[in-house]
């Protein structure tokens, strides 16, 4: 009697040891196949964005070629909608980009932005405005500008996306760079 009681318990602890390890076999399966599908998401998101990217890049260089043709405001209208597809592609990959392409992403967005401001003024006059409106408009743009860099960061660690804080420094400086530039060719000052 006392052999099968022993057995009985034996068997009853070797089936909860074997169902212990099969739970955790199965919870780090599960745990793995979901870093894999996150990974294969965000990988898939990536690949999106960079193929809306170049198209929004073609259809900017399209657009910007057709100010000889078209009437000033049809071209100011259709310019301005590439363009603003564009930046909104260009910011799009600088989100979703590790720290190295990011910053890539980014001085080319600003050099992009500084280029584009001198084609328009070649092409077109459709940019100026009282001078007034557009220095609140610069503070209120530098202000949300920081606000995005916070927010943006927050969203790549949540989305594990590596940021790197020398090269967000790095950025920050470029883009206060840039609007101290815009400033000074928009209101020639300094």
């Amino acid at each position: 009697m006392a052999e099968e009681y022993l057995s009985f318990w034996g068997a009853i602890a070797g089936a909860l040891i074997g169902a212990f390890a099969l739970f955790r076999i199965a919870r780090k399966t599960a745990g793995n196949v979901y870093e894999n599908f996150k990974a294969d998401k965000l990988v898939e998101a990536k690949r999106d964005i960079f193929l809306s990217l170049v198209d929004h890049w073609m259809n900017y260089l399209m657009v910007v070629n057709t100010f000889r043709v078209n009437p000033q405001e049809e071209y100011g209208k259709a310019i301005f909608q590439a363009t603003k597809d564009l930046v909104s592609s260009l910011h799009k990959s600088n989100f979703i980009s590790e720290p190295k392409t990011k910053k890539e992403v980014m001085l080319f967005t600003l050099d992009f932005s500084r280029k584009n401001l001198e084609l328009s003024k070649i092409t077109n006059n459709w940019y100026s405005s009282q001078e007034q409106d557009l220095c609140n408009l610069f503070e209120i743009l530098e202000r949300l500008g920081d606000q995005a860099l916070d927010l943006q960061n927050l969203l790549r660690t949540e989305l594990g996306i590596a940021n790197d804080p020398e090269i967000d420094s790095f950025l920050l400086e470029k883009q206060k760079e840039f609007s101290h530039d815009m400033k000074h060719i928009l209101f020639n000052e300094e």
